[in-house]
């Protein structure tokens, strides 16, 4: 048997002869897929499909969820003067057809006792709205104020409460906060450096309910200050006696630094006792030490109002009248006691009860003497009958138009002068000890310590060596009996 292959014939139907090589390209390979393999991979493939859809779905249901969760919780504002809020489909839709222009929480300090309240002002809106606070955050009131300012209107989306809640967002980006003291007088500006504003028309504070802005003095040239000075100086001149004019003198000028000397380290823990049987001369002593318009306290007056009075004064006398007997008058002798003490008023605001500090100096008229003149805190002047040239006093005293020129006067100059006022009280107030000489035996000496009339001394000093130097200062050196 042949064991080796069959040559085959070519004459027998053989296939073609091969072509020459490199004469025609190789066929292309294709595999072989067996079907159970293929039906694998089609059943993997509807899988992913299955899968992508299922991804698609909760994708699609997790962005409603997020829409439902996040509709109108944040106001918009847009260009067109609205303000809109995204809505559970994604749409922005309008809640308010104004914008927020300005917002302000006004804030009251004691003793002020008015609550705070917000101002709103709309666009396109002529006056703002002015809310308390309680009905700032009641969702109807704030909503219904809105809608009664003219052409405003107010679409509710979701709940009242929701689209009060978008309204305040939008508040809440334009509010600023806005303290209101009763209080003008000497402050610092943002440089840290003194000055002294005052309330229209001139006043060192405001009463409760004003809330008006101080507005710091304008500076004055030297001819305006001059002027002032010269009609005011008739009413340092009509005293006979030279102590106590110079000593009044100088507490009227301590009394318009009172809260600047505060801030400089020379508080006077003194308050002064004035006593005169002459009607003539507590009239003088009213007009010198009245100032803003203002009366005097009565010891009588009920105790509230008695310490009101007490903390509504700032820079300037706090004149009180010593001349009523009765229980408010004992009450209010307690209160001023104290007061004279701690340099400090109780303040109350429903149960609430705050000390507050006195920014005025107390000066007490009297034409009784009564158990204040024994105070170690007061100070004791008697002016008895004859010291005032009455002739003069009806026809000379300036008005009080002059009175709040000439204060405006000598707080520029002050104001231009801190750093030589400073100095000197440092340096008077060190040499206040050797000042004696029975230069005071007239103001009961027995009743208080040297210590305390130190910066009394120190600021005498400072004032005769800064107010009534050479040059500049001479506007106050004519009239102004300082040397006594």
């Amino acid at each position: 048997m042949n064991k080796h292959p069959q040559i085959p014939n070519p004459t027998l139907g053989a296939s073609p002869p091969a072509p020459a090589y490199g004469s025609q390209p190789m066929p292309p390979y294709v595999p072989f897929i067996s079907p159970e393999y293929l039906n694998c991979l089609v059943f993997l493939q509807q899988q992913l499909n299955f899968a992508s859809l299922d991804n698609e779905r909760l994708r699609h249901q997790l962005q409603k969820k997020y829409l439902s969760e996040e509709s109108y919780t944040a106001p918009l504002t847009f260009a067109d003067h609205c303000i809109c809020t995204q809505s559970k489909y994604g749409a922005w839709v309008p809640i308010l057809n104004r914008t927020i222009e300005q917002a302000v929480y006004v804030a009251p300090s004691p003793p002020l006792r008015s609550p705070p309240f917000y101002i709103i002002r709309l666009s396109q809106s002529e006056h703002p709205i002015t809310l308390s606070e309680e009905s700032y955050f009641r969702d109807a009131i704030l909503i219904s104020r809105l809608q009664e300012a003219g052409g405003v209107e107010v679409t509710i989306r979701k709940s009242l409460k929701a689209t009060a809640q978008l309204i305040r967002q939008a508040v809440s980006r334009k509010l600023t906060v806005l303290p209101v003291s009763i209080y003008a007088g000497w402050s610092e500006q943002n440089g840290g450096k003194p000055c002294f504003s005052t309330f229209p028309p001139f006043s060192s504070h405001c009463q409760d309910g004003n809330f008006l802005l101080p507005h710091v003095l304008p500076d004055a040239s030297p001819a305006t200050a001059e002027l002032a000075v010269q009609k005011w100086m008739p009413a340092f001149s009509l005293l006979q006696n030279s102590f106590a004019s110079w000593f009044l003198t100088l507490w009227f000028h301590m009394s318009a630094l009172s809260s600047l000397l505060n801030r400089l380290g020379f508080q006077l823990p003194l308050g002064l006792y004035l006593f005169s049987d002459d009607p003539v001369g507590l009239a003088y002593l009213r007009r010198l030490f009245c100032w803003f318009g203002d009366s005097a306290l009565s010891m009588g007056i009920a105790p509230e109002l008695f310490n009101d009075g007490l903390l509504a004064r700032k820079d300037q006398p706090l004149v009180i009248e010593d001349t009523f007997q009765g229980k408010n008058a004992k009450l209010n002798t307690d209160t001023l006691e104290e007061m004279l003490l701690t340099h400090s008023a109780p303040w109350k605001n429903g149960r609430d009860t705050q000390y507050l500090p006195i920014q005025a100096l107390p000066t007490i008229l009297a034409s009784i003497v009564s158990g204040l003149a024994c105070s170690p805190n007061l100070i004791v002047l008697d002016l008895p009958s004859g010291q005032l040239l009455s002739s003069r006093f009806a026809k000379e005293f300036p008005l009080q138009e002059n009175l709040n020129e000439y204060l405006s006067a000598f707080a520029n100059y002050t104001t231009r002068h801190i750093a030589e006022l400073r100095a000197q009280l440092n340096n008077a107030r060190d040499g206040a000890w050797e000042v004696s000489n029975g230069t005071l035996a007239v103001l009961c000496l027995s009743y208080y310590s040297w210590t305390k009339l130190r910066p009394l001394l120190g600021a005498k000093t400072a004032w005769q060596n800064v107010f009534c130097a050479k040059g500049e200062n001479t506007v106050w050196r004519a009239g102004l009996p300082l040397n006594g």
